[in-house]
């Protein structure tokens, strides 16, 4: 489909004619786990972990806009999330007084509340849904990713 559109806009910039056919892209049916199997992960990870992960499941926002959060966005119980990825809006979220908590036993060491890279973040979870699918014996936990924490 995507050749197509390339193609279609070859065709018009040297002036060919051409008949575009037309495709319908097959809708995905996404799985939603369990939200017992996504606090099985946020229980057994790191503090730092732990907070990233309650922060997503918590505020629906995408790793990268959670990654960005800077000491100065979290005021009491209300995140802002100033620094949106692409197609996203900024915005407030009241958040639960266990995150609050959990933010706020973070060392302060950075101007951002996770000092860290995304490829780092992937990383660190893929080996953290690993042992806990051994420990718990639950290979669902395996296919756990960022995105399920936002759906």
């Amino acid at each position: 489909m995507l050749a197509t559109y390339a193609y279609d806009a070859f065709c018009k910039m040297q002036g060919i004619q051409w008949n575009m056919p037309t495709y319908r892209q097959e809708e995905t049916t996404l799985y939603i786990h369990d939200e017992k199997d996504l606090d099985i992960l946020i229980s057994v990870a790191s503090r730092r972990m732990a907070t990233f992960l309650q922060c997503l499941k918590e505020t629906f926002a995408g790793p990268g806009e959670i990654l960005r959060i800077e000491w100065i966005d979290l005021k009491e119980n209300v995140l802002s999330i100033n620094h949106p990825v692409k197609g996203h809006l900024p915005g407030k979220y009241q958040i639960s007084p266990r995150l609050t908590a959990m933010l706020n036993a973070l060392p302060r060491k950075d101007k951002r509340i996770f000092p860290l890279s995304y490829a780092c973040a992937e990383d660190c979870l893929k080996k953290l849904r690993k042992s806990a699918a051994a420990k718990f014996q639950n290979p669902v936990l395996l296919s756990i990713s960022f995105k399920s924490y936002r759906h």
